[in-house]
């Protein structure tokens, strides 16, 4: 999996075209990273927000078209971002992924969900059946 973070970072890195892309010591850089990111996710909270207006919640295939359109322009800011700040993607990646597993609990019901504030889980060990409880548990709060 490192190998591949790695040439994906490198990769991404070939398409950022932004002045002083790629120099490290260049703190405004990072500073734009940032606001891509952010741009990015007010675009899937856009979609999220569709979701639950246009189908109650219910994500169909446009919605979902939608959604990974969202979330595959938040790869490559966030491979420039690591870029930008010298760090592996691979590592960043790697460690993100070990957090969410040491914060998982054995056993995540949507409404202990709720309560342990471990939503996450649902998306990503329950495939769709987590996902449409995940925007059940949302609906009902």
């Amino acid at each position: 999996m490192t190998n591949y973070f790695n040439a994906y970072q490198l990769k991404a890195g070939q398409t950022a075209i932004f002045p002083g892309a790629g120099d490290v010591e260049v703190h405004g850089r990072v500073v734009l990273c940032g606001v891509g990111l952010a741009g990015e996710a007010s675009e899937i909270v856009g979609k999220v927000k569709k979701v639950l207006l246009d189908s109650g919640g219910l994500i169909t295939d446009e919605h979902r078209d939608a959604l990974s359109a969202a979330l595959r322009d938040v790869a490559p800011v966030r491979s420039t971002a690591c870029r930008q700040l010298d760090i592996g993607l691979a590592m960043v990646a790697n460690q993100g992924l070990a957090k969410r597993q040491a914060a998982q609990p054995e056993h995540c019901t949507p409404k202990e969900a709720h309560r342990q504030q471990c939503r996450w889980a649902l998306c990503s060990s329950a495939g769709p059946a987590g996902r449409a409880g995940l925007v059940s548990a949302a609906l009902s709060m």
